[in-house]
């Protein structure tokens, strides 16, 4: 082993295949190899990039492995996975499992919130929902005390907050109410800290947020019979000029709220609210002007100039469950003239045809 790897020193590739073929036989990690044999963790990683091995090194790396062979030194590990059972490999045959339509079984991207926010975080589908919207709002004429919009669900505030740049830009001096229906931590977390930007430039705006099933978001109120019920009602108001302001206060409002936003377990399983909730926040210097965009708590009679649903159910909800509770409580709220966009991933689309290319149907 020693006049092996000694004499191999001008053929790095070589002395590479030597020691992975050792690491593989004792079941350990080159990083591991490489600290043990010469207190170097990186050392089979800079060979394998064609890096010349000395010769004192060399002999340093054959003595370890001939001590190992003769039981000198003790090595402990486990045996790698050949390449068909890597992760890597592993994850791509499950990928291509979920995410097809032919399987089944099979589920949208959104419908599962870690994959979602991995999706909405490596692909241009906020700016183009976002684009979306601020072509239809361009479209509309603001009513004389104010611009309503519903967004739901808020998933991680970037195309609402694209949007919300827009409506400034063409409404710039017009009151904003937006009423925004999310699920969970990780949207009330995301969304609030992007929203406390808006209320910087566009100081007249009321936000309100909830986690309550659509149906009752609509009207801020607790209706439906499951799920835990004594609705939770926060009225804020934001004191200073500065989005710094807002986001200190943002992080103590959003510790009282978590609580609240937990997702846990409900009948058969299906995810619900731990507890309903309602949070509306504002300037507090813009009170007196958007008092009447300010809901109450049991007195809320909410329309909407603009609503767009975000993915809004599940590929398991049948379609009276769509249209009764979803879609028409939505329709009921809009104001006159007012107009609702839905985007609803359908599964035989555009990235699935990538997914499919990348990952074929078996």
């Amino acid at each position: 082993m020693k006049d092996d790897l000694t004499q191999l020193v001008d053929d790095p590739g070589a002395i590479v295949k030597v020691v992975r073929a050792f690491c593989e036989r004792y079941g350990v990690a080159e990083s591991t190899f490489g600290r043990l044999a010469v207190n170097d963790g990186k050392l089979v990683p800079r060979i394998s990039s064609g890096s010349r091995i000395e010769p004192e090194t060399a002999r340093r790396v054959a003595e370890f492995m001939a001590r190992a062979d003769r039981g000198e030194i003790r090595l402990r590990g486990r045996p790698r996975r050949k390449k068909t059972e890597s992760s890597d490999y592993r994850m791509a045959e499950l990928v291509n499992q979920e995410t097809s339509i032919h399987t089944p079984g099979s589920f949208a991207q959104h419908e599962q919130r870690h994959r979602y926010h991995v999706f909405a975080a490596t692909t241009n589908e906020s700016w183009v929902k976002a684009d979306i919207i601020t072509s239809d709002v361009g479209a509309l004429e603001p009513g004389t005390d104010g611009f309503r919009l519903f967004f739901s669900p808020m998933d991680n505030g970037i195309t609402l907050v694209r949007a919300l740049r827009a409506l400034h830009a063409l409404h710039p001096d017009v009151p904003v109410q937006v009423v925004i229906k999310g699920w969970g931590l990780e949207d009330l977390r995301n969304t609030m800290s992007r929203m406390v930007d808006r209320l910087a430039e566009h100081p007249r705006t009321a936000f309100v947020m909830t986690n309550l099933y659509t149906r009752e978001a609509v009207h801020l109120d607790k209706t439906a019979e499951d799920g835990p019920g004594g609705l939770s009602w926060h009225d804020v108001a934001f004191a200073g000029t500065r989005a710094f302001d807002y986001q200190r206060q943002m992080g103590g409002l959003f510790k009282e709220l978590a609580p609240e936003w937990y997702v846990i377990p409900g009948e058969d399983d299906l995810p619900v609210y731990a507890r309903p909730s309602v949070v509306c926040f504002y300037r507090e210097d813009q009170r007196d002007a958007i008092r009447h965009l300010i809901p109450a708590k049991g007195g809320s009679d909410l329309a909407f100039d603009y609503a767009f649903l975000n993915h809004p159910y599940l590929h398991s909800h049948t379609m009276t469950f769509r249209t009764e509770y979803v879609l028409k409580p939505v329709i009921g709220c809009l104001a006159p003239g007012g107009q609702m966009k839905v985007v609803q991933s359908l599964g035989d689309d555009p990235a699935h045809e990538i997914v499919r290319t990348v990952w074929p149907d078996r």
